[in-house]
């Protein structure tokens, strides 16, 4: 945290959220993920997660004149697939209602190994303070008993609990690397095409395509 007066700190510290509440706010969460109610998340939600998800609203909506076909082409696969699914699907009648948070609340959705991964993360004990004024919590993993991880939670104006769910969401993330890497050799689009089948999305890869080809002629006029 930025250096704070004795005071500060002591009003930082009596606004710290309850132990038990932290715990019983992270369970909401848990079966919000489970049950898919990303809406009830996007409202939980604060922190870097936030910020990713403003910055993937920034590409998806094209407002990033900078960025060019050869750019997208490069992105990380799941990148790709939010691209794929936003532009190249239904769901892009929902793009111009988006948020930073409702978009890392489509992130959560989209990541197809959250909900496996999700039931084996648990909130412990306050383990310190982030640089931007939220509260570290020890986060374990069942599967990796071992290895702790640590998760800001945040105290709202109006004095709710929200969570940073970006630790959350890269492990889905690695988990989807090594799921692209080890079924299709590492070829994002027969993932993507094999994501869309799955999940029964009627799927316009041209539309994506088109779209690209939209910002490239509007970035040359």
């Amino acid at each position: 945290m930025a250096d704070l007066s004795d005071q500060e700190l002591a009003e930082f510290e009596a606004n710290a959220p309850n132990d038990q509440d932290v715990t019983y706010k992270f369970g909401i969460i848990k079966n919000a993920i489970r049950d898919g109610n990303f809406d009830l998340v996007s409202t939980m939600i604060d922190g870097a997660c936030v910020s990713s998800g403003a910055n993937l609203l920034t590409m998806l909506a094209l407002q990033d004149k900078g960025r060019c076909e050869e750019d997208v082409s490069s992105l990380d696969p799941f990148s790709k697939l939010m691209f794929s699914l936003y532009w190249g699907t239904a769901l892009s009648e929902s793009l111009p209602s988006l948020t930073p948070k409702s978009t890392f609340g489509a992130m959560l959705a989209s990541s197809p190994f959250l909900s496996d991964i999700v039931d084996d993360w648990n909130i412990g004990s306050f383990d310190g303070y982030s640089s931007d004024g939220g509260y570290l919590y020890i986060c374990t993993y069942e599967n990796e008993p071992d290895e702790e991880k640590n998760i800001c939670v945040y105290m709202s104006k109006e004095g709710e609990i929200n969570f940073d769910l970006m630790p959350l969401f890269y492990h889905s993330y690695l988990e989807l690397e090594y799921f692209i890497d080890d079924k299709f050799e590492g070829d994002d689009d027969s993932f993507i095409k094999y994501y869309m089948s799955h999940y029964e999305y009627d799927f316009d890869p041209t539309a994506v395509q088109e779209k690209l080809q939209e910002d490239v002629s509007a970035q040359n006029v």
